[in-house]
């Protein structure tokens, strides 16, 4: 049996958990609404909606995983500005912008939008991570999957028992969980329960070999995000998983004695493009703004770079980190034990309100809202994908959402 997870299709380990069920730190955050996670998790609903923060999250990390695989740790923006030229980044906006319905127009918009927004910052994030990271630290994976069992709290691993239905795609075997109210279709199978996460890239400090986890952050706002990083658990709970291969799994040929922390690689997704010529033909120099802006402005209108230099030095010295920076969180043993437990609370509350759900009578409304209750998640951002779906509180049956398997299991390893 061959296990097939959403966003982890390419993953030869996690395809060889075979019969296991698996969560991640994403469900687990989507599971604070159980109605947001009964649309997505149980029903699977897809709703192709873009949100343009996000997308333009994912081209930046996937931009910056081409990056540090094609250059390694120790990047010169040469190197780089010569990919940019050759146009290798637009094949990372086009591959991402063709998952949604767009039109001519929005779709060309918003790809030039991007074209210059990544313009804007790419030569920022390189003397970021040659400031913070080259030297320090040596590269030793990018976009590393981690995984590991979920553990109760007398150190066993966790199984449930799941139901599951059996169904036949194009000529192949396949289980897929059951979906609300699918009881008298479905059979039961018993299964051990794992963590996955996937880190953007896993260093090594060169002065006493621990390990930390980097995650590369977009945000509109550096100083607001600063201040929610440390009610982040994404991290902590990378640390965990890595842990764990550390002392058994793809790590543990490591010499290494344990994980440090973690690393947030935070890039502004604003970034101003250079400042244009006074009338006069000089650059202004009553504002501060990107450095590497500026000094762009002084070369492409061939301006002397000696009368621009000291607002040059205050730029880099007072304004860069307004664009980026590196912010640590360190893990102790006492944290890492603190989301084993946590990880198996939550994948027992899964199990539970999926076994209610697949039972529940699907057709009424009282008992899907008893078993899907609300949690205003949704009031931090003032919306939600499924919005429309729960404020109206629409049947099941009606809402006409494609579905998008997160998870299914390939009977004798066909795919």
């Amino acid at each position: 049996m061959k296990l097939i997870v959403n966003r982890y299709e390419k993953s030869e380990r996690v395809s060889q958990l075979g019969q296991a069920m698996v969560f991640s730190q994403t469900e687990r955050s989507v599971f604070g609404c159980n109605r947001l996670w009964t649309y997505k998790y149980v029903q699977e609903f897809n709703t192709k909606g873009m949100s343009k923060p996000r997308a333009y999250g994912i081209i930046w990390h996937s931009w910056l995983e081409y990056l540090l695989f094609r250059f390694g740790s120790n990047l010169q923006f040469d190197r780089v500005k010569k990919e940019m030229d050759c146009g290798v980044h637009m094949k990372f906006i086009s591959d991402e912008l063709s998952k949604y319905d767009l039109n001519d127009y929005e779709y060309e918009d918003f790809h030039q939008e991007i074209q210059q927004r990544m313009a804007n910052s790419t030569e920022g994030w390189v003397a970021s991570w040659n400031k913070h990271i080259s030297g320090k630290y040596t590269l030793i994976a990018i976009e590393q999957e981690l995984i590991a069992p979920v553990f109760d709290l007398q150190g066993d691993h966790f199984v449930s028992n799941e139901r599951f239905i059996e169904e036949e795609i194009k000529g192949v075997k396949q289980y897929r969980l059951a979906k609300v109210g699918e009881i008298h279709d479905s059979f039961e199978m018993q299964m051990p329960w794992y963590k996955i996460g996937k880190a953007d890239a896993i260093l090594m400090d060169n002065d006493n070999g621990y390990l930390w986890i980097i995650d590369h952050k977009t945000t509109s706002s550096l100083s607001t995000y600063r201040n929610k990083l440390s009610y982040d658990l994404q991290l902590p709970s990378y640390c965990r998983l890595l842990q764990y291969e550390l002392e058994h799994g793809c790590f543990s040929s490591l010499k290494c004695e344990r994980v440090a922390g973690y690393l947030w690689d935070i890039c502004s997704s604003k970034i101003p493009n250079p400042p244009k010529p006074l009338k006069s033909g000089k650059l202004s120099t009553a504002r501060l703004g990107p450095s590497w802006q500026f000094k762009k402005a002084v070369i492409e209108n061939d301006l002397d770079f000696s009368d621009y230099e000291e607002h040059y030095r205050e730029c880099k010295e007072q304004k860069d980190s307004d664009y980026f920076g590196i912010e640590y969180g360190w893990i102790t043993e006492e944290d890492i034990e603190r989301t084993t437990v946590e990880d198996y609370a939550v994948a027992k509350k899964l199990s539970e309100k999926r076994n209610e759900l697949v039972r529940i009578n699907p057709h009424s409304k009282r008992q899907f809202d008893f078993a899907s209750l609300r949690h205003p998640l949704c009031d931090r951002w003032g919306k939600c994908q499924f919005g429309a779906n729960c404020i109206a509180n629409t049947p099941l049956e009606v809402i006409q959402y494609p579905q998008l398997p997160t998870m299914r299991w390939v009977i004798n390893n066909q795919t």
